[in-house]
């Protein structure tokens, strides 16, 4: 297992091994097409067929590469995709089923595992989402002071209030873990 972070301020993505030694970094900044070059990466993930997928901060798309060679295999989300235009990025995140989700401040777009538009969820929900994670059937959904949750198919599922704005949300061996501000913790054990 791998881990990639998102470089934000460096345009660029790193990839480290399970004992986080460093591998390789990967940028298009200084790439002559514009097609290929991504800048303020905000979110990186590798779907199970290990493509990687890159948040184009910068240009408000999704590249996806088959590896660290530089050349875009596709691009997902761009100013010519129609309803599935991303405009306000925050985060991507993959299915078992390699479809990719977007969230952006007050919706999530999911695209096939061909990176075609698909549907959209949480319009009438989300008002100022940060972070998600999908685990299982569902989508959870840091929204200021409140995790909201979806199943995948787009029907809304629950909202839990609290008294402090949620940064990100993560699930781990059935438990929901939330960060603010100054730390993270333990919510409760999913059911």
């Amino acid at each position: 297992m791998d881990v990639f972070v998102a470089d934000f301020e460096n345009h660029r993505v790193q990839r480290f091994d399970k004992h986080l030694n460093f591998i390789a970094s990967f940028s298009t900044y200084e790439n002559e097409n514009l097609e290929n070059r991504f800048r303020f990466v905000q979110s990186v993930v590798v779907n199970s067929k290990n493509e990687i997928h890159i948040l184009d901060g910068e240009n408000k798309r999704v590249l996806k590469f088959s590896d660290f060679s530089k050349n875009v295999e596709k691009i997902i989300g761009g100013i010519d995709a129609g309803s599935g235009k991303i405009k306000f990025p925050v985060q991507i995140e993959f299915d078992s089923l390699n479809q990719l989700y977007v969230l952006e401040k007050n919706k999530i777009i999911c695209f096939d595992e061909f990176g075609n538009y698909f549907f959209t969820i949480g319009n009438e929900v989300l008002k100022n989402a940060n972070g998600f994670s999908i685990y299982d059937d569902k989508i959870y959904v840091a929204d200021d002071s409140s995790l909201k949750i979806f199943f995948l198919q787009g029907k809304f599922f629950e909202e839990k209030k609290f008294d402090f704005k949620i940064q990100d949300v993560a699930l781990y061996e059935n438990k929901i873990f939330l960060l603010n501000e100054k730390k993270f913790f333990l919510y409760e054990e999913k059911k």
